[in-house]
Order: structure tokens, then C-alpha cells, then sequence
């Protein structure tokens, strides 16, 4: 398998678990949505990966 494949998998996975420990729901939308950036990364999609910020 493809080390850049199974790291963004990684960060995934670990961002759906820091999702489920979080127990505000800010944080865990945040987390959420990061781990779905990663996972779509890892299925091959180009993403910029940038800062939003939100006013």
C-alpha cells in the first residue's frame, strides 16, 4: 500500500477518535471534519488543505 495512502488513513482514523472523546460539540464537529478531508484524500481526491477562518 501507499505510505501517503495509509498515513492520511492514519490521521483519519485518529481524528474520528479524538471526534468521539471530545465531549464539546464544537470540537468534535472540527475533528469530524477533518477526518473527513483525510479520508478523502486518502481516497485520491486533490484537496487544499488550507486554513479557514470563520468570523
Amino acid at each position: 500500500m501507499d505510505p501517503d495512502l495509509d498515513y492520511y488513513r492514519t490521521r483519519a482514523s485518529e481524528e474520528r477518535a479524538r471526534a468521539a472523546a471530545a465531549s464539546d460539540p464544537a470540537v468534535r464537529a472540527a475533528h469530524r471534519a477533518m477526518a473527513e478531508r483525510y479520508e478523502r484524500v486518502a481516497a485520491g481526491e486533490r484537496l487544499t488543505l488550507g486554513i479557514v477562518e470563520r468570523g
